[in-house]
């Protein structure tokens, strides 16, 4: 009898370390995933397109820049003041732009497509991962005011309008 109670022991110790072995291999897994998710989920996007419309948000201060067909870019109230800067009857509509915005759809910046400098940017779009080689080619730039210290009078930065 104490032969079958140590072997029954036995068999629900090994269960348990089964149990827990099969449980971390299934968390790393999942873990592993996750990192190749993130890892392949572009930070940037960068889009050419045509403005339909600039409207403010339910959020007060956010305002949103419609593009047909394109992610919407959202900013302060201080992309308002970028579009009567660089457009006449001061929104923009109908003008063809490239944008950059961030994975939160906020934008970083925007360049009228007769100004753009950079790569030619396809139908959908160019994707990129921690760092935005495009971002800084725009005429019209929203950043903090900390980075914002830190490029202003970099002579790479000329004619750059900043928000």
């Amino acid at each position: 009898m104490e032969g079958i109670v140590v072997l029954v022991v036995i068999g629900l110790v090994c269960w348990a370390i089964y149990g827990a072995y099969e449980a971390g291999r299934k968390n790393a897994e999942q873990e592993q995933k996750r990192k190749e998710t993130e890892q392949n989920t572009p930070d940037w996007g960068t889009f050419r397109g045509s403005i339909t419309s600039f409207s403010g948000t339910v959020m007060p201060g956010l305002y949103a820049l419609h593009v047909q067909d394109k992610p919407d870019a959202y900013c302060s109230v201080v992309l308002k003041d970028a579009l009567s800067e660089n457009f006449d009857g001061g929104t923009g509509v109908g003008r063809v732009v490239i944008y950059t915005i961030d994975d939160g759809n906020i934008l970083q910046g925007f360049t009228k497509l007769e100004e753009w400098t950079g790569p030619v940017v396809p139908d959908e779009g160019i994707y990129e991962k921690t760092m935005t080689k495009l971002q800084p080619l725009h005429k019209n730039q929203f950043l903090t005011d900390f980075l914002r210290e830190q490029v202003q009078n970099n002579p790479s930065y000329k004619g750059v309008k900043f928000y």
